[in-house]
């Protein structure tokens, strides 16, 4: 990176290397943002936020566990979830917490409104932060931002200026930590994504059978599980009745054609999951198809939209699962590493029937 940039005359006890890099490239590519700063100083985003403790306007959080129960107090907010791939936001308030029970060996959490529902997998939540900087226009932002073991930011709530701000206050009292910096730094992982396994199930045939016996998509974890298979090696591995890979082109093919039903009959609802390895954030409502906006796909729904990467995307499946007394259809998009980074369902209760309108969209894909 070849840019003067001129750094303080002094840094307050406590400064690393780390902090002193960050605000040589803050000033040097301001729009960039965390994600940028990280990818140009090759480091995690954790690790860039975890070096201001002490020097600037962050402090950690503690019991994000309690923390996560006082969202609903704060009013509308702006949630923005980060994967490999892109974002995805959600305008909106919190209901209160239920405990998630897809998976019984995992403590999770859900938050379920008419547009969002939020799955939360607290395992893979190690560190979060409170944050207050100025935006461009030189208004202060608060948000709570929170990140893996590896560093990865993964979820970030921002205050609005229709949010609750005397809840922020009393939050920020609560849970920020204002004990000794040193005791509050992370420790990241330097162990990067698990690499993609693409070994298939040893036994074919049995994974194809109980793929079929499954009562809901949710179980769909215990089998690969047993089975010691990835998803996407699962999904190679069950054939064109199950899953089939078609073209990157039927993620805009299906939102059309979906727009396109006719207004005299009713649309069935879609929603959009969006996949971070420590939440489910899923979109519910008229998905619109994807339009290009800023070099980024850009799909619209109720309270909010999904921004990713086209260039990064590496496959598509049309997969059907067992869920209840019948089955659904997906569209599922995965990266180049392997990971399904987001997918396409009907928006239906187990106890509902497939809409074959919708079924006969994704069968028509290639």
């Amino acid at each position: 990176m070849n840019a003067l940039v001129e750094l303080p005359s002094y840094f307050k006890p406590g400064s690393t290397i780390v902090y002193q890099a960050l605000v040589g490239v803050r000033q040097a590519h301001p729009r960039l943002g965390l994600q940028g700063w990280s990818r140009l100083l090759s480091t995690s985003e954790g690790e860039l936020q975890a070096s201001r403790l002490g020097q600037e306007s962050v402090w950690p959080l503690q019991d994000v566990f309690s923390l996560l129960y006082l969202l609903p107090s704060l009013g509308e907010v702006q949630l923005l979830t980060f994967n490999e791939l892109g974002w995805a936001q959600y305008q909106g308030c919190f209901t209160s917490p239920d405990l998630c029970l897809d998976d019984p060996h995992q403590l999770g959490l859900q938050f379920v409104t008419q547009h969002l529902e939020l799955k939360l997998i607290l395992e893979n939540w190690y560190w979060g932060c409170l944050v207050q900087e100025e935006n461009s226009q030189g208004e202060t932002e608060k948000s709570l931002q929170f990140f893996n073991r590896q560093g990865q930011r993964f979820a970030k709530i921002q205050a609005l200026d229709s949010s609750d701000q005397p809840a922020w206050l009393g939050l920020q009292e609560a849970f920020k930590g204002m004990g000794a910096v040193k005791a509050s730094r992370p420790l990241f992982s330097s162990t990067g994504t698990k690499a993609f396994n693409s070994c298939p199930p040893e036994d074919l045939g049995r994974f194809q059978l109980e793929w079929r016996r499954m009562a809901d998509p949710n179980q769909v974890s215990y089998l690969l599980a047993r089975h010691q298979v990835s998803y996407l090696a699962g999904l190679q591995a069950l054939g064109p009745k199950l899953a089939r890979q078609v073209s990157l082109n039927a993620l805009t093919e299906l939102l059309t054609e979906a727009a396109l039903l006719p207004r005299s009959q009713a649309k069935p609802g879609l929603k959009l999951a969006f996949y971070t390895d420590a939440c489910v954030h899923s979109c519910r409502g008229s998905l619109q198809p994807p339009r290009l906006k800023h070099r980024e796909v850009c799909i619209g729904y109720p309270a909010g939209c999904l921004h990713f990467n086209p260039q990064l995307l590496e496959e598509a499946w049309v997969v059907r699962k067992p869920q209840g007394d019948g089955w659904i259809s997906s569209l599922e998009v995965f990266a180049d590493a392997g990971q399904r980074v987001f997918q396409v369902s009907e928006d239906k209760s187990s106890r509902q029937p497939e809409n074959l309108v919708l079924r006969e969209l994704f069968n028509a894909l290639q």
